[in-house]
């Protein structure tokens, strides 16, 4: 197998509704998987940048950067190896369904529970796991 590494950037959308904090999934058809938004860095793009255009692709919000989370490795069911630079971020417009509906087919707003029950992926877990516990990771 030809294994590669990829950089991606992606996006932790949270926000607090009654007091709770919620994060927001989004559910891949084509995998049949649940996951934070996040994907390949396009040609001339800041991490920053490919992170937010990824976000709106993907869930149709427009968000701003509260901070840049640790990075995130994982081995891809290809054997390919992923690098992800993740950032925390909050919704400023709802612009509609995912612009790209190809790959999403929906997405969720969960608390830190369910997270770690919907993520598909042990890494993605142990990953956000990892965020819950040092509060100060995600705090706004």
């Amino acid at each position: 197998m030809n294994e590669q590494q990829h950089t991606k950037a992606g996006g932790i959308i949270m926000r607090t509704v009654g007091g709770h904090t919620e994060f927001f999934l989004i559910h891949r058809h084509r995998y049949n998987d649940w996951s934070f938004p996040k994907g390949h860095i396009d040609s001339g793009e800041t991490l920053k940048e490919g992170a937010l255009r990824e976000v709106l692709e993907e869930t149709g919000f427009r968000c701003e950067i509260v901070k840049r989370l640790p990075e995130h490795a994982y081995t891809a069911p290809n054997g390919d190896r992923n690098h992800v630079v993740f950032f925390l971020m909050r919704v400023i417009e709802e612009t509609g369904l995912p612009l790209d509906m190809s790959e999403v087919d929906g997405g969720e707003w969960c608390d830190g529970q369910a997270v770690l029950e919907r993520l598909s992926y042990p890494s993605s877990k142990e990953y956000f796991e990892t965020l819950l516990e040092d509060a100060r990771l995600l705090a706004a």
